[in-house]
């Protein structure tokens, strides 16, 4: 492990540790599962960081790796079954542990996107995280118009399903 490396690996996770956390919970609202995530995320950034070339900025790289790591671990998830009496008891839990509305309304913001198809899940993480419609189509290799038709058509979506109360 050469030195250099680790002090760039150092930086880039102190400036990107917090928007890697939220492309996880973009893709598994269950903290355990995001927790296990980040640390793959960790990993693989660790391992690809020789092949960065720099035709993209370190931004587009670190979530381009944090999506995929993060697809790729929701995909092995769904397969899995699931023990829905531990997630009645983790929902009840967490409901008795949310007091204010701003919270709330964060937590089902969230649970909305969880809903949404993959694709339109990154897209939405993506611009929660600030990135231009370049950057979003630069990580998910659709084009710029797209990307903005994506996000038009999204909004609604969520807005209904926020609404609605789910």
């Amino acid at each position: 492990m050469s030195a250099e490396k680790e002090k760039q690996f150092t930086e880039l996770l102190a400036r990107y540790k917090a928007s890697i956390w939220r492309v996880c919970y973009a893709y598994l609202p269950d903290r355990s599962f995001a927790e296990d995530v980040f640390q793959d995320i960790l990993v693989e950034l660790w391992k690809s960081m020789g092949r960065f070339r720099a035709e993209s900025g370190w931004h587009t790289f670190i979530y381009r790796i944090a999506v995929n790591t993060a697809i790729s671990h929701g995909r092995r998830e769904t397969r899995r079954p699931v023990d829905f009496s531990e997630k009645t008891v983790e929902v009840a839990d967490t409901a008795m542990a949310e007091s204010q509305d701003k919270e709330q309304l964060h937590r089902r913001l969230h649970t909305c996107i969880a809903q949404l198809p993959e694709q339109d899940r990154l897209v939405v993480s993506l611009l929660l995280e600030e990135l231009s419609y370049q950057e979003i189509a630069d990580v998910t290799g659709l084009t710029v118009s797209n990307v903005g038709v994506r996000i038009n058509r999204i909004k609604p979506r969520l807005h209904a399903c926020i609404t609605s109360g789910i």
